[in-house]
């Protein structure tokens, strides 16, 4: 690979209930849904929970700001 960062499409299979992505600095995040909001690509609510935390708490974000600070695991093995 060319270390150029790869987007999922908020549509694909990176993107399903359970999916695990991780943090810059190794944080795991879990996909608990995900909710579309309008018609662009990237129109869609990405809502996560931090298992290691494990207080049940969701955070949101977009799907491009959540894959700007998250990546997927299968992208680690790379």
């Amino acid at each position: 690979m060319n270390g150029a960062k790869k987007f999922h499409s908020p549509d694909g299979p990176a993107f399903n209930e359970g999916q695990i992505w991780y943090s810059s600095c190794g944080v795991k995040a879990r996909i608990e849904r995900v909710e579309r909001y309008g018609v662009d690509k990237w129109d869609v609510r990405v809502f996560y929970s931090f298992p290691v935390v494990g207080n049940g708490q969701l955070a949101c974000k977009d799907a491009w700001n959540f894959q700007v600070r998250y990546q997927h695991e299968a992208d680690n093995e790379i």
